[in-house]
């Protein structure tokens, strides 16, 4: 099925509010949502994996720790560590104090290396992304000036839903600049008038996140509801 990015925006929102994370996260998660999709990366998967492991409560917000070697985004023991909540915060941190961040044990990495690549637009940085897979190979991918500089074989390592663990450190451009373009600063313009392509089930559980956000009907809500008395004076 066709949706729009702004339906799939204000879903992931609502999405976000309904699994009750803060509301300034949840926008993060609409744009995020909207940014793959006017690329054509279908956002679902990854923004399910986040939701589910966060609604279960195997994934959460983390804990800034110093280890010997460098800071890290650390969960709660026996969770991961929740992407509607790390990437955000990983890179308001980069931005304003950090020059490296260890994230552990992330549920849905795609999401983080999309909140990089919106940080490093907006603050003029080049934010170099590293997944580290169980098997102690790495995936690097840069962000700079509102793109994903990666491989192909790269970046689809990132889609995995699999909890791992993540690297994030500013960089310079020289860092990037031999890496092709794996998702582009400016979408397609014919991505506006087509619409995204979306597994029909998939957007059915994402919109039964978004309806948590409801008020249930009773008569005090219904009482509410309408509008409110006239001005008459």
């Amino acid at each position: 099925m066709k949706v729009s990015g702004n339906e799939i925006e204000i879903s992931f929102r609502k999405a976000a509010l309904g699994a009750e994370i803060p509301l300034g996260l949840a926008e993060d998660f609409g744009r995020i949502g909207y940014w793959l999709a006017a690329r054509r990366v279908n956002p679902l998967p990854a923004a399910l994996a986040a939701l589910d492991a966060f609604d279960a409560e195997n994934s959460g917000a983390g804990a800034l720790l110093e280890s010997e070697q460098e800071w890290n985004l650390t969960p709660k023991a026996g969770q991961g560590l929740s992407a509607l909540y790390a990437g955000a915060s990983a890179c308001d941190l980069l931005c304003v104090q950090y020059s490296a961040l260890r994230l552990r044990q992330v549920d849905a990495p795609l999401l983080v290396l999309v909140a990089a690549a919106l940080a490093a637009a907006e603050h003029a940085l080049v934010l170099q992304v590293e997944l580290l897979a169980a098997d102690g190979t790495t995936a690097v991918a840069c962000c700079d000036s509102g793109m994903v500089r990666a491989q192909a074989a790269v970046l689809q390592r990132f889609t995995t839903a699999a909890a791992l663990d993540m690297r994030l450190q500013r960089a310079s451009s020289e860092h990037s600049s031999n890496k092709p373009v794996a998702l582009p600063a400016v979408p397609p313009d014919d991505i506006f008038s087509e619409g995204a392509d979306v597994d029909e089930a998939e957007w059915s559980r994402v919109q039964q996140y978004a309806t948590r956000m409801l008020v249930p009907a009773s008569e005090t809500s219904r009482a509410g509801a309408g509008a409110g008395e006239p001005d008459s004076a």
